[in-house]
């Protein structure tokens, strides 16, 4: 989240972080970032828009599931060291095409 939240404050004790909410102008409108679950959930108040990360950046980005995996993922081989990122690949692509690893 944080790389398209700029505003995302350091999560509480409970994990959660807040920062403005991108689908409204209104600075009314606070997202709240779920940093400890591993759905990396979120929702805005008070409108209720919820979702996890792959939604949030769907709707962010104006993509569809697919394409938002391959976005997630790519950002996720910087992160992951190449022995492990090919086990990755095969388990994100088993996912959505609904084959076995």
């Amino acid at each position: 989240y944080r790389p398209r939240l700029s505003d995302l404050a350091k999560p509480d004790s409970t994990g959660l972080a807040a920062a403005k909410c991108p689908f409204y102008d209104d600075p009314g409108h606070v997202l709240l970032v779920d940093l400890a679950g591993a759905r990396g959930g979120w929702r805005c108040d008070p409108c209720g828009l919820h979702g996890d990360l792959i939604g949030f950046v769907q709707r962010l980005e104006h993509l569809s599931f697919p394409s938002a995996v391959r976005m997630l993922m790519e950002a996720a081989r910087r992160l992951v060291p190449s022995t492990s990122h090919e086990v990755h690949v095969q388990r994100c692509r088993a996912l959505l095409t609904g084959d076995q690893p």
